[in-house]
């Protein structure tokens, strides 16, 4: 008796020796077709054309393969997963919708039947350097993911607020006069530090200023024991970092360091920037407050290590602190200055201290 001879499957009737995947192919469903087909699509890179990559993977989807809006949106999910940096739901939604109402020029479904194809080659194989950048982009993008969704716990567990810190100033600010209190300030400085202090911030002079405005500009360049020499707060603005002596401009060729940092923020009114403040305590030491006699207060920190500064310079905006202070030469209100936008109310500092350091 002959044996029976099967049928083989329908899927690799007059299939050709060479085409063993096609059978395999035709097991998956449409939805793991597409998957496939996406993953072996090159991610978007910022700066690279990243925004067509990603309509491509849109219009294969709802186009190609014929998904539905739920069913593209889950690949592309996975995909933005891929992506340098990944992209907003907002920004999936709004490509997949673009792509559903396009012009194409294949019919849709037209990509039903298709194997994946294989993995793009890059050009070339990325340098280290390269390697490095691409993990640094990542993990500005998950601190800063994290940053914005902190604020509302950081309010909460830090209450104190703006009585805070008028509440414990280690140095006592009561029995000053506050039109003295920018010598106080300085006193965070050694004697012989050179320091900037401007009546306004475009006293600096670069070298194409005359020759006039540069020895002005240098006046404005002084060692601390020079400026607490002058009767009255000598200017409306300071700045953190230490110069060169003989200093005409506040450039970074004429930055010697950053002693402090300088936080404040215009979006969080004074009892939530002062609840940053007290969070911003476990990183740094808190020297000094401003109050800028306006709606923002200055609150003055010892320089961080470099690795906490970089992570300090992604979260601080998301928190709604002003990036502009991370700027080494960025000048700052000097308390002790008169306002004559603020009806004369006099910048004070909130908080002081001077421990170690006078």
């Amino acid at each position: 008796m002959k044996p029976i001879q099967k049928e083989p499957p329908a899927c690799a009737r007059g299939m050709k020796n060479d085409e063993p995947n096609r059978c395999k192919t035709s097991t998956l469903s449409v939805f793991e077709r597409a998957q496939k087909y996406v993953a072996a699509m090159p991610p978007a890179v910022s700066g690279q054309r990243g925004h067509d990559a990603t309509f491509a993977v849109a219009c294969a989807l709802v186009n190609g393969f014929a998904l539905s809006e739920g069913d593209a949106l889950a690949i592309m999910r996975e995909y933005s997963a891929r992506c340098l940096p990944p992209w907003k739901e907002s920004e999936l939604i709004h490509k997949m919708r673009s792509a559903s109402t396009a012009s194409h020029a294949k019919p849709r479904g037209n990509l039903i039947g298709e194997n994946p194809p294989a993995p793009v080659a890059t050009s070339r194989r990325r340098t280290m350097a390269e390697l490095e950048q691409e993990e640094i982009e990542r993990k500005k993008i998950r601190l800063e993911a994290k940053a914005r969704f902190a604020l509302g716990a950081l309010l909460a567990l830090y209450r104190g607020g703006f009585a805070h810190y008028g509440n414990r100033s280690p140095y006592n600010l009561l029995a000053c006069d506050p039109r003295d209190d920018w010598r106080l300030l300085l006193r965070l400085f050694d004697p012989q530090d050179t320091v900037w202090i401007g009546k306004s911030p475009s006293d600096s002079a670069g070298a194409e200023a005359s020759p006039d405005w540069q020895d002005y500009c240098r006046t404005r360049f002084r060692t601390v024991a020079e400026w607490l020499k002058e009767p009255e707060c000598p200017g409306m603005f300071t700045c953190p970092s230490l110069f060169k002596p003989g200093s005409t401009s506040r450039c970074n060729a004429s930055l010697v360091n950053r002693r402090f940092l300088v936080v404040e923020s215009d979006l969080l009114d004074r009892n939530k920037i002062c609840s940053v403040f007290q969070w911003l305590e476990q990183f740094s030491k808190l020297r000094a407050i401003v109050d800028t006699a306006g709606k923002s207060l200055h609150a003055w920190f010892e320089t961080p290590d470099k690795e906490t500064l970089s992570e300090l310079k992604i979260t601080l905006p998301q928190l709604g602190c002003d990036p502009a202070l991370f700027k080494d030469a960025q000048p700052c209100r000097l308390p002790g200055a008169r306002r004559p936008d603020k009806e004369n109310r006099v910048q004070s500092l909130l908080y002081l201290d001077l421990g170690g350091v006078a």
